[in-house]
């Protein structure tokens, strides 16, 4: 009794492991089925894929040259279009900052010229005798409060003298002119404010030009005569008159600098257009009279044309 039911526990013992060594081999059979139909279906996909490549660079090569062949694969390829909006650009951002914001100047311009003649005869000017010079000095101090925009004030001190002895202009034999003993001298003290623009020349930190514009007030005193005096000889043909002006203007100077060190930099400017309105007073006295004659008379006008007679030269430093 006992015998077979050991019998019967064996038996059932291999009949189990028997079934689970059968699943066991089943499962891997599936598997090993599974991975060669795959290995089997990626190889198929490589070489057909590769099939139509080798059929795609065999038309490619029968419609184009081999160097166009290779250009096209140098090429990157085209990205997509962007859909992105377009920014605006702030111009401002771009402007290039010549002096900065904050910075002080003050400088000083001078011009004077001179002429010194003596008995000149040219084409038609004979027996020509002049002697005259022209001075102005202009210090000047200034203050950035935006990049390259300045504001400032100015004054200007000028002499001018005229000393013609002599002059005859011919023109032919019915027209000749003589000028003799003309005599002219001037002192002019004038008060100016500015605001003057930089920009760098192509980008350079060192050329630069201006344009300036600015509005003055200046008040001139001078004397005018013609004819000689000479009381010992009882020689008198003086005839002249002493003069005061009155001129406000607002002009406009372009210029240009050159920065010699990081602070001092040499300057010129010439004036080209302006608006003014002068009033003047005279006090005429002529040969042999004891009293003044009084005058007056206003101008006024717009110019737009280089003056040569404006042109200063200075140095001015920037701090």
């Amino acid at each position: 009794m006992k015998i077979n039911i050991i019998k019967s526990s064996l038996l059932t013992l291999l009949f189990i492991f028997g079934y689970v060594a059968v699943s066991a081999q089943d499962s891997i059979d599936i598997q090993d089925s599974v991975a060669i139909q795959d290995s089997v279906a990626v190889r198929d996909s490589i070489v057909q894929h590769d099939s139509i490549s080798v059929q795609k660079l065999m038309s490619i090569h029968d419609s184009i040259s081999v160097q166009d062949l290779i250009r096209m694969l140098k090429q990157k390829p085209r990205r997509p279009k962007s859909t992105r909006r377009i920014q605006r650009v702030d111009r401002s951002e771009l402007k290039a900052v010549f002096i900065p914001k904050g910075t002080w100047m003050a400088g000083l311009s001078a011009n004077y010229r001179e002429w010194d003649n003596e008995n000149i005869n040219f084409v038609v000017l004979k027996n020509l005798d002049l002697k005259a010079h022209i001075l102005s000095v202009s210090p000047a101090v200034g203050y950035f409060f935006a990049d390259n925009l300045a504001v400032g004030a100015r004054y200007n001190y000028s002499r001018q003298y005229f000393d013609l002895g002599s002059l005859e202009l011919s023109l032919g034999e019915d027209l000749n002119i003589n000028l003799k003993d003309l005599y002219d001298l001037e002192h002019k003290h004038e008060a100016a404010v500015f605001m003057r623009y930089y920009t760098p020349l192509f980008g350079s930190k060192i050329f630069g030009c201006f344009a300036e514009a600015r509005f003055s007030y200046a008040n001139a005193q001078g004397k005018n005569s013609t004819g000689i005096r000479d009381e010992s000889n009882g020689i008198n043909t003086l005839d002249g008159s002493y003069v005061t002006a009155h001129a406000v203007q607002l002009g406009v100077s372009p210029g240009i600098c050159v920065f010699v060190t990081d602070f001092l930099a040499v300057e010129t400017s010439i004036g080209v257009m302006g608006i003014n309105y002068q009033w003047t007073k005279y006090k005429n006295l002529h040969p042999g009279a004891t009293e003044y004659e009084m005058g007056k008379s206003n101008s006024g006008g717009a110019n737009f044309r280089f003056n040569i007679f404006s042109v200063n030269l200075g140095l001015t430093f920037y701090l």
